[in-house]
């Protein structure tokens, strides 16, 4: 009997000592915390595939951003033929006994060039004072086709021939008027403009005055 507690004793002891000796072998080497491994690094293809998806939301607005800007100025172009033209500055008789010797400087306001020029002198409206009357006449139209008016750049329309008076003939009244027509990118145009007789108190004419 005391031989068999004495050799369950020394088996007790050894398993003891099997123990022990795992727990102080697992004590000198702790396994690493999944929480402290170091993050592997990631594929030089998904890095580039992610910039390229970063990117895209931008490029795509700059290309929307640039056709809006295009749009704008393309409609821009189109209207400004229609917002601004050819002006006519008021005309200065080239004689003082003759009124209707009267040279028209037109003047190109836009930026796009006018060409294909015609334009018209017409007397609306002559009356004398002895009572004699002249009312719608005309010169014949006179043809710039052969001319760019550029930007800010000036023409001149000879209307010196439109009427002869005698210089001693009085007028109670006098009415012209201009009529110009050209073409603009390929568009036409046509504009009047007419003026009034300025005359002094012995029916002497003076200057010309827009309408």
């Amino acid at each position: 009997m005391s031989r068999n507690r004495e050799q369950r004793a020394e088996k007790a002891r050894k398993k003891r000592a099997a123990r022990d000796t795992r727990r102080s072998i697992s004590a000198a080497t702790p396994l690493a915390s999944p929480t402290h491994r170091p993050p592997e690094p990631r594929p030089a293809l998904e890095n580039i595939s992610q910039t390229t998806t970063s990117r895209m939301p931008r490029s795509r607005l700059a290309w929307s951003t640039l056709l809006a800007v295009a749009t704008i100025v393309g409609a821009l172009l189109g209207l400004l033929p229609f917002l601004v033209g050819l002006s006519v500055q008021s005309p200065s008789a080239a004689y003082d006994n003759q009124p209707f010797s009267v040279p028209f400087e037109i003047t190109n306001d836009n930026p796009i060039p006018a060409t294909q020029f015609t334009y018209t002198c017409i007397i609306l409206d002559l009356k004398f004072k002895d009572g004699g009357e002249i009312r719608n006449g005309s010169a014949v139209p006179q043809q710039l086709s052969d001319r760019t008016l550029y930007w800010r750049e000036s023409t001149t329309a000879h209307c010196e021939g439109l009427a002869k008076l005698d210089p001693t003939t009085e007028i109670s009244s006098a009415e012209i008027m201009i009529r110009v027509n050209y073409r603009m990118l390929r568009i036409s145009h046509s504009f009047e403009k007419a003026y009034v007789a300025v005359l002094d108190d012995h029916h002497r004419f003076r200057r010309w005055v827009p309408k």
